[in-house]
């Protein structure tokens, strides 16, 4: 009989398509959460920290479709408020596109690694999906 705190285990072999579809489904989640994590942008001079949900991502969008060539508006960031002008957002919105996309060539390049990996690989790969450092 075995002592209480001792429990028997059996390991088993899991299909490598199905551990690999884990690990993607981890990595997808991982560059959701970069992407609306927010980056900093520039403007006039100043660094401002610019949300990068999808909700805000469409506010930057719509202001800068609907915004005269000459007309500013005042915006708020956590650093404070800085009155934009047409170019400033456009500066915004290139520069969150620029960083979202950087998110998703990152996914790409995990993702072929894991395409490609064998199952020893796969918790080095787990590592460096949650690695904040080998993000963005």
């Amino acid at each position: 009989s075995l002592h209480p705190c001792r429990r028997s285990y059996t390991v088993k072999d899991e299909d490598i398509t199905l551990i690999r579809s884990r690990v993607k489904d981890s990595l997808a989640q991982k560059r959701y959460q970069k992407e609306i994590s927010g980056t900093k942008v520039t403007v006039q001079g100043t660094e401002v920290t610019v949300e990068t949900d999808r909700d805000t991502r469409n506010v930057f969008v719509q202001a800068l479709l609907l915004m005269g060539d000459t007309e500013t508006r005042n915006w708020k960031f956590p650093e404070g408020f800085v009155n934009l002008t047409k170019a400033d957002l456009g500066t915004i919105v290139g520069s969150g596109a620029m960083y979202i996309q950087q998110c998703f060539d990152k996914e790409l390049v995990i993702a072929a690694q894991i395409d490609t990996a064998v199952a020893a690989d796969m918790a080095a790969i787990l590592v460096t999906i949650n690695d904040a450092v080998t993000w963005l």
